[in-house]
């Protein structure tokens, strides 16, 4: 049976949830309650489908969808659970058509689709139990064991479900319950979530000692590399030994390999074993046999590498030939190479962090850089190289990187982070793109970085893994530097608590998906939950793809017009759900990573890029780089990091991972890095981990991308607000928090509650079955302007604009970034209630507007570049409409066009006015000649201005400066000012202090067009230490052939 879902038939509703209750506790029992409230069974074509939006679902593609929860249990060491049922209360319910199947994914079109197939016998063997329990596993040191909890169950042959609405269970914890082993590492909230009874089993942790074989490089200081082809005798003759030193005894001489052991039979999961090869000396040679040790079941290369060394450190004599072999025969060896033995890099107790780069001289500087980016972890610097040859005796096989991953955790109980520096892919070989292996398990048909990090006795992550996409060493750099630029040196601004997120409309192959809002395909319907999950103060912006007509080949330019749009001005996260693949999100191509990077130009406004779909994060393609590469290298732009899946991976699960990791990452009161978050996720949702496991972080998983901090409160806050008023608000940003700065205050009036619904399938007038969907959007600003914070206090006055919408949501947010520590606040109060009614107020007349162009010595006439600025001062006593409504827009119309651009958010009051403030607004590239341009401004009653002025516009050939960054930033000792300019110039630089006074001026003339270093001592002008601090940097480059002038200012942290 093949069905794609088209049509909803509502059975029976009822608004579904799931709730846990410990009703008693103590170290050897739990007394559990788990409710299911309420619930909804939809008819869909030839399905019925079981609604449980707080609910995890099953995997098994072909077997029933239904419901599950995971609950976790610690137990002490030698522990176990008993699990009785207590109680329950069972609602019996017979259904028309079975239960549908879990769905297959197929490619379709320019992405995926989902078909349905039954599988008879998954059926037959659907689960008869509400309650399984699992065999204990191990998370980190927490001994673990885990009940599934099943509320359907589904009797296919009868069409009957059986639902538990209530459920009371007793858990019985058996083993050595009076242990107390407390060790708190880092991300002890972790465990809080994941374990009902944390409490107790933080107590009970256990440090696992892994049984893992490896060379044992640390026993001698002489190894000698040899490698082989096939089976056979070999030889070391003289010119090889003549490697070793003099003083080497040839009767002391050991030979060591390692080869594959299958340990599990039916996934053929294997390990590496050590063992000794015996040898044969004679007249000063060498002899030793090679034969086949790897299970042939592996279908894999077995290992032509062997380990030659003396003075080893161990008791027992080294093993000798019993009998003389056909020396006659023997092989010479192919390669002989001593192994120099060094300490890891940084090695030391207490890790935070492992970094594992390719080789020696590849990115093993870089690897350095980040560790030292990251100074407060403490890391240890492992080579891939060396990791091969320790773990797996040279051969190149990912489970030695588990195998050394494993290890260094047992030795370090605190150890969370694991980064690759590398691109790696499904064909491991020379290619330029294998830099660091990936991991697929036989089990499975795609990469996960997740495997080197589930270690022995464990089904999930004990580490969170990132990947640094690079190729080549001007790739490392560049991610090296955008993240440098993006913790030392942030670009301030309100973008930094703003959340984009798109989602794919219901169109999909010519037909419709998604009915009922718990559909998993209903991508709108995930958009408008995430939305709501998040803290009241974050803006979250929806670009919902329904919204948005089509072109003439079934794409929707629009919508991807308005989201580079709102990725242009700056957000937090960017974060698509629907379909997709490597290339492309949506069937109607909102954006496609071949075509469409060029219009991303946020290199100051980098956000964390999310996609819950399916492949755009398939790293792992020789031939080509998927979407999630390619934003983090993108040179113009693009994303700080991608979290993405690399394969096929399932509609609800998708949005559940994302909605609980952006939970943990931006609402927690306590900061957390996207590394933390994502594996926070991924446990807590352990149920869905098959699902999740997918997910990688391409990019810096250390990296804190947190909205500002909310701190202080608006003192005595008004009731509500109307039309016309004059209000003024009086906040703080807290006790202690004494900030001398400015501030960006905004007013949003209340969110939009809106419908959409789409009819156009409906097959006849009677028909009253389509895809609707109830949403919101954020309120539009209704004043934006510029405050000082003297103290922590500030006082802001505004008048409400009679376009404000009612309601009662809307909220004030002031933003502020202290320099110094180099992080944001928010002061916000929510919320504020609105009103249309206007107050009487008298007009006086329209506003006042002076336009100019690039600066405000402007003329009309003037000569400007081909991509001026457009500015302007705008004045009135009742202020300005920037709400953004239809026909009350602030429009700029160039050449008497009919097509205006909308320029309304370009506007900011003056720091402490109501009444008068700035346009800016970066004009597009323009042909030469004359121009004439025309400004449309409203004021708060809505009494209309029309400003114009005429300018001519040349090509300036005025020198560039970009990309600026001090390195290293902070300067410890000394240090250096690089950029790029577009022309060659002759360059000054001046060093301030943060009060503006001047000391340090360094020059150099004829700087070459490209990228530029100039040394600075770290020094003043009188060759003295400066304190530590921020200071403020001008890089003044005077072009050489016209003489033109370009000013760029940047901020350089001194700490010694």
């Amino acid at each position: 049976m093949k069905k794609i879902l088209i049509i909803l038939f509502l059975l029976s509703t009822l608004m579904l949830s799931g709730k846990m209750e410990i009703i008693e506790q103590n170290a050897e029992q739990i007394l559990l309650r788990i409710s299911v409230d309420e619930y909804s069974l939809n008819e869909f074509n030839e399905f019925t489908e079981l609604s449980f939006p707080d609910w995890n679902f099953t995997l098994d593609v072909g077997a029933p969808n239904l419901p599950v929860k995971k609950i976790n249990i610690g137990v002490p060491p030698d522990g176990d659970i008993e699990v009785n049922i207590v109680s329950t209360k069972i609602t019996t319910k017979n259904i028309l058509k079975p239960v549908s199947p879990v769905p297959g994914i197929v490619e379709s079109g320019k992405t995926h689709d989902y078909i349905y197939n039954i599988d008879p016998q998954k059926y037959i063997e659907s689960n008869q139990n509400f309650i399984l329990k699992n065999k204990p596993y191990i998370f980190r040191r927490f001994n673990t064991a885990s009940v599934i909890f099943s509320p359907v169950i589904y009797h296919s042959e009868s069409n009957e479900v059986e639902i538990c609405e209530e459920i009371v269970l007793e858990i019985r914890i058996s083993g050595s319950i009076d242990t107390r082993e407390f060790k708190p590492d880092k991300v002890e909230n972790i465990y809080k979530d994941f374990l009902v009874n944390y409490d107790q089993a933080r107590f009970w942790r256990e440090n696992i000692i892994p049984k893992i074989s490896k060379v044992p490089f640390e026993k001698s200081d002489f190894w000698y590399r040899i490698e082989t082809k096939e089976n056979g005798l070999y030889q070391i003759g003289r010119n090889e030994l003549e490697q070793l030193p003099e003083f080497y005894d040839i009767n002391d001489l050991r030979l060591f390999t390692m080869y594959r052991e299958v340990v599990d039979v039916e996934t053929l999961a294997y390990n590496f074993k050590l063992t000794e090869i015996p040898l044969f000396i004679e007249n000063g040679t060498v002899y030793f046999t090679k034969e086949r040790l790897d299970d042939d079941r592996l279908n894999l290369n077995e290992n032509n590498i062997f380990w030659l060394t003396f003075g080893y450190d161990d008791i027992s004599l080294p093993e000798r030939i019993k009998h003389t072999p056909l020396i006659n025969n023997a092989n010479p060896v192919l390669d002989f190479e001593r192994k120099i033995i060094v300490n890891s890099k940084n090695s030391r107790n207490g890790l935070d962090g492992v970094i594992i780069y390719p080789e020696a001289g590849v990115f093993d500087s870089q690897s350095q850089q980040l560790a030292d980016l990251h100074y407060e972890l403490n890391f240890e610097l492992k080579s891939q190289a060396d990791i091969f040859d320790e773990y797996a005796g040279g051969s190149e096989d990912p489970v030695a990187i588990k195998n050394y991953l494993e290890e260094t955790y047992s030795n370090n109980p605190t150890l969370f982070y694991c980064v690759l520096m590398g691109s790696g892919t499904r064909n491991w070989g020379d290619e330029e793109k294998n830099k660091i292996i990936t991991y697929a398990l036989s089990s499975h048909l795609y990469t996960a970085d997740d495997n080197f990090c589930i270690f022995t006795g464990s089904n999930l992550p004990s580490l969170s893994m990132g990947r640094i996409p690079a190729k080549n060493e001007s790739e490392m750099d560049f991610y090296i530097d955008r993240i440098t630029s993006y913790i030392q040196d942030p670009t301030p601004g309100f973008w930094r608590n703003k959340v984009l997120i798109l989602p794919d409309d219901e169109n999909k192959g010519g037909g419709y998906e998604g009915f009922g809002y718990n559909h998993g395909f209903n991508h709108s319907a995930r958009a408008q939950e995430t939305g709501e999950a998040l803290n009241e103060e974050i803006y979250v912006k929806k670009v919902m793809a329904f919204e948005y007509g089509f072109d003439v080949f079934q794409n929707k330019p629009d919508a991807r017009n308005a989201m580079i749009d709102v990725i242009n001005d700056g957000c937090l996260v960017w974060y698509y759900i629907g379909h997709g693949n490597d290339d492309v999100l949506g069937d109607e191509d909102y954006f496609r990573g071949s075509q469409h990077m060029g219009l991303l130009h946020n290199i100051d406004h980098l956000p964390l890029f999310i996609a819950a779909s399916c492949s755009v994060g398939e790293f792992d393609k020789l031939s080509f780089d998927c979407i999630a590469e390619k934003l983090v290298l993108h040179e113009d732009g693009g994303s700080i990091a991608s979290i993405a899946a690399i394969g096929s991976c399932s509609g609800n699960q998708n949005t559940d991972l994302i909605k609980y990791f952006l939970e943990s990452l931006l609402n927690d009161t306590t900061l957390h890095t996207i590394g933390y978050s994502l594996l926070d996720a991924k446990i807590s949702l352990g149920s869905i981990y098959g699902n999740s496991k997918q997910y990688h972080i391409l990019g810096d998983p250390m990296l804190y991308v947190n909205t500002p901090r909310k701190i202080g409160s608006i003192t005595s806050p008004p009731d509500s607000i109307q039309a016309r008023e004059t209000v003024t608000i009086n906040g703080n940003f807290g006790a202690g928090n004494n900030f001398n700065s400015s501030g960006e205050i905004r007013i949003f009036e209340p969110e939009y509650e809106l419908l959409y619904s789409n009819t156009d399938f409906v097959q006849s007038p009677g028909d009253t079955v389509y895809y609707t969907l109830e949403y919101t959007q954020e309120g539009n600003s209704l004043f934006t302007g510029s405050v000082d914070v003297v103290d922590g206090n500030y006082t802001s006055t505004f008048i409400v604009p009679d376009d404000v919408h009612s309601g009662d949501n809307g909220q004030t947010v002031n933003y502020l970034f202290d320099e110094i520590n180099k992080q944001d606040f928010l002061s916000a109060y929510y919320p504020l209630a609105c009103s249309d009614i206007p107050l009487d107020v008298t007009s006086s007349g329209s506003p006042k507007v002076t336009l100019y162009l690039e600066s405000n010595s402007f003329l009309p006439g003037d000569y400007v570049s081909t991509k001026p600025v457009l500015m302007a001062d705008i004045e009135d006593e009742n202020g300005i409409n920037i709400v953004g409504s239809a026909g009350h827009k602030i429009l700029a119309l160039l050449d008497e066009s009919t097509e205006p651009i909308d320029v309304t958010t370009g506007f900011i009051y003056d720091s402490g006015s109501y009444t008068k403030g700035e346009l800016t607004w970066q004009l597009e590239e323009m042909s030469e000649g004359y121009h004439s341009i025309t400004l449309v401004v409203f004021d708060n009653l809505n009494n209309p201005t029309v400003a114009e002025t005429n300018f001519v516009a040349e090509k300036s050939g005025k020198v560039t400066i970009t990309k600026m960054l001090p390195y290293p930033n902070p300067i410890e000792k000394d240090g250096y000012f690089t950029f790029v300019i577009t022309e060659d110039a002759d360059i000054t630089i001046t060093i301030y202090t943060i009060t503006g006074r001047k000391i340090r001026t360094i020059t150099k003339s004829a700087c070459s067009a490209g990228y530029n270093q100039i040394y600075w001592n770290g020094k003043d002008g009188d060759d003295d230490d400066i304190a530590n601090n921020t200071y403020f940097y001008k890089i003044k480059a005077k072009q050489l052939t016209n003489k033109k002038i370009t000013e760029e200012i940047g901020k350089v942290i001194i700490l010694k």
